[in-house]
């Protein structure tokens, strides 16, 4: 029996497969409201380091900056875009960047040039929360497409130093525990969660999250039959 439910409501959906005392069934999606979102990528993000002696060396750009020095961006990005192709390293994507004037003159990364590298990616935005506190509710709702791009402080509590992570989760918090990101951090090439490591005292992910860049996979939702 299905409840009276507002029409941008779609609850979880099932095939369900009967044999004699044995059944076995099939999502077929999850549930949703609104749109739904796209399938998630197929493959999940390889984890990389930008002090990898196989990358660290190399320049950002004609910048003198180097992944190792001022990687932590482009490093995330080809952890992100790894996701779609499981060949491509940040070895592999700051070559091809650096061919396709990938980076500005000081070794930032464009955004947009990581998805012009990646059939299958999209860059849609770059979210930037500075005079006010992040959007909780739009970090939870853009990592349902995948993993996302964040920026935070490298050290918290002190004047802006520029850090970004690999989110790739939305962990509901609780009663004693805020909300927080399941995180890979391209410092170090390892798994975490956001508040756990660049966050001050009494932080939330609101006070802790600066930017974030959107990016949407371009495969489309499964059709039901």
């Amino acid at each position: 029996m299905t409840p009276n439910l507002p029409p941008d409501i779609h609850p979880p959906a099932f095939t369900i497969l009967a044999e004699q005392t044995w059944a076995t069934y099939r999502r077929i999606h999850c549930g949703y409201r609104h749109t739904a979102p796209p399938p998630l990528p197929p493959n999940p993000p390889i984890l990389f380091s930008q002090h990898d002696p196989q990358w660290a060396d190399l320049h950002l750009g004609t910048s003198p900056e180097t992944i190792t020095t001022a990687g932590c961006a482009v490093t995330a990005a080809a952890m992100l875009a790894s996701t779609i192709d499981h060949d491509l390293n940040p070895a592999t994507f700051t070559a091809w960047l650096n061919k396709n004037q990938g980076f500005t003159s000081g070794g930032l990364l464009r955004w947009n040039k990581v998805a012009e590298h990646v059939p299958g990616l999209e860059f849609i935005d770059y979210h930037l929360w500075r005079n006010a506190p992040a959007d909780v509710d739009k970090l939870r709702s853009l990592l349902d497409y995948g993993p996302q791009i964040v920026q935070v402080d490298y050290h918290p509590g002190g004047p802006l130093n520029t850090h970004f992570l690999l989110a790739t989760a939305f962990i509901t918090g609780t009663a004693t525990n805020p909300d927080d990101l399941a995180t890979i951090d391209p410092f170090t090439g390892k798994t975490g969660t956001l508040l756990t490591t660049y966050a001050g005292t009494g932080w939330n992910l609101a006070r802790a999250v600066y930017a974030i860049a959107e990016y949407r996979t371009l495969q489309s939702p499964t059709a039901e039959s």
